[in-house]
């Protein structure tokens, strides 16, 4: 096959599984967010827009290479429940996912590598714990079976991986192990528990068997409040940094209550009439309200 195909094919896999309309405002929130609070600590220090770039391209691999493990993990389990999508269908082989995927954690290495021995050191525990996932713990059937543990395990990774980000800012650990860091590492991290929870509540008819969604698990209300909590929760840690860097503003206040309120009512409206349309509603809200919450973050540290 020529390499025209290829790209061809990996460019419909990636609008299938790594929308990257998804994943660049949320690395680039994400990134810029932990580089502005990382000079903040340091006032002597500005944001160095080499350092975001850097760790904004770095996260987006780390994405990208942990949805190819878990095409390589979760193989059998697609296959089965999910024929359409791109690997079970044949769209793309996983020789060729584990070709790019290589070449990701490379790029990924020389990146932090850019960043120095703090960054480095901190990957590797995230890459390191991320082969852990890809092997699910060596204790695949039993943990299957353990839909919140296998959750909360998964989520640990949350944590060194934001501290990855704050390593390209921030040289110190003894800074990095701030209160201010931990609660922002909890901030951003929660942001995106927000979208995994989103991105897994389905209406009744869009479950599969294999019950691996948080709606199929805790049900539709459940899941809903979940997602709720989560978002109050970050509104909570949100003010705790601003709170320990800056002042308070009432326009983000009101901006953060405004987002909140959206988010309450597309997740009634779902609670009330679980379709399709009205989840992929739920999703879409759930994104704007972690995407805006870093914005009025940022604007909140930079002007306030």
């Amino acid at each position: 096959m020529s390499t025209v195909d290829f790209f061809v094919r990996f460019n419909e896999y990636l609008k299938r599984r790594f929308p990257l309309w998804q994943f660049l405002p949320l690395s680039a929130a994400l990134a810029f967010t932990a580089n502005l609070v990382g000079s903040k600590m340091l006032p002597t220090h500005p944001i160095n827009f080499s350092f975001f770039a850097a760790s904004f391209l770095g996260l987006v691999l780390f994405f990208f290479h942990l949805r190819v493990f878990d095409e390589f993990k979760d193989y059998d389990h697609d296959l089965k429940n999910y024929p359409e999508r791109p690997v079970p269908s044949g769209l793309i082989k996983l020789d060729e996912l584990r070709f790019v995927g290589i070449i990701a954690i490379f790029a990924e290495i020389l990146i932090s590598m850019f960043s120095g021995v703090n960054t480095v050191i901190i990957y590797f525990i995230c890459l390191g714990y991320s082969m852990l996932m890809y092997k699910e713990f060596f204790i695949r059937q039993w943990l299957r079976s353990k839909f919140t543990l296998y959750i909360i395990l998964h989520e640990v990774l949350v944590f060194p991986l934001m501290f990855f980000l704050f390593s390209f800012q921030v040289k110190s650990f003894s800074l990095l192990l701030s209160p201010t860091l931990i609660f922002l590492s909890v901030y951003l991290g929660l942001g995106l528990f927000l979208m995994e929870v989103a991105r897994k509540i389905r209406p009744h008819e869009l479950e599969v068997s294999s019950k691996d969604t948080y709606t199929a698990n805790y049900g539709i209300i459940g899941a809903t409040v979940l997602l709720l909590t989560i978002a109050l929760l970050m509104f909570v840690s949100q003010l705790i940094i601003i709170n320990n860097l800056g002042k308070l503003s009432l326009i983000v206040g009101i901006g953060d209550l405004l987002l909140f309120l959206i988010l309450l009512l597309f997740s009634i409206l779902f609670m009330h009439d679980p379709l399709k349309t009205s989840s992929k509603k739920l999703f879409i809200s759930s994104g704007l309200f972690m995407l805006f919450s870093n914005i009025f973050l940022s604007v909140s540290l930079l002007f306030f």
